[in-house]
């Protein structure tokens, strides 16, 4: 395919005789045929070199567009959550060891870095926090309180059904519980008569 720079003249398109002149039309002076010759040859020389030097720009300009493409996915598959570690991991904002495996959540930033928390109502103050405001997470996740015991679910933090109770007894007194599945949540507020609420509505009971 043709594209501008392959319409640009070369040097080899045009050689002209070694009789060329050149003539002033602002006067009736005139190059000589053999100083007109060299001054057309290193005119197109000059074109010829500068066309070439824009191809390669361009090549490479492309060439290092795919590899900041290429480098962006590649990062961005690199950056995955990571399992809670009950009894090893502490938690980010209050410090705490994680302890129960029925609470806690995950924060996990645009360049990787992770979070944990042993508490949702912990997890929400960090959120809300001066300095993490401003942050951008590719990853916001809770635990799945109704997940079986040989198993360990984090789930989109903005997908999860929440209930209230006070007889959850989460480990800093948050007493919020996520659910994956609004079933699961349904059946534990008839146990604990305790209120359902959405992301955004937990977010506001510990602003």
């Amino acid at each position: 395919m043709k594209t501008w720079y392959n319409k640009l003249p070369r040097a080899i398109d045009v050689v002209p005789s070694p009789n060329f002149a050149i003539r002033n039309f602002h006067s009736s002076a005139t190059l000589s045929p053999g100083r007109g010759y060299r001054f057309f040859m290193l005119a197109q020389t000059f074109i010829w070199v500068r066309a070439r030097t824009l191809r390669q720009f361009i090549i490479l300009h492309r060439a290092l567009l795919s590899l900041i493409l290429i480098l962006a996915f590649c990062a961005n598959c690199s950056i995955k959550p990571e399992p809670l570690r009950y009894s090893k991991d502490n938690c980010s904002f209050c410090k705490m060891t994680l302890v129960d495996d029925k609470f806690g959540g995950e924060l996990v930033t645009k360049k990787g870095k992770v979070f944990k928390f042993d508490d949702i109502k912990c997890m929400i103050s960090f959120l809300n926090s001066s300095e993490r405001k401003a942050e951008v997470y590719s990853y916001e996740l809770v635990v799945d309180y109704a997940h079986a015991a040989d198993e360990f679910d984090l789930i989109p933090a903005s997908d999860a059904f929440y209930l209230q109770s006070s007889e959850l007894k989460s480990p800093m007194a948050g007493n919020v519980a996520a659910f994956k599945m609004l079933e699961e949540l349904q059946d534990y507020q008839k146990k604990w008569n305790g209120s359902a609420m959405s992301w955004n509505e937990v977010k506001e009971v510990f602003k």
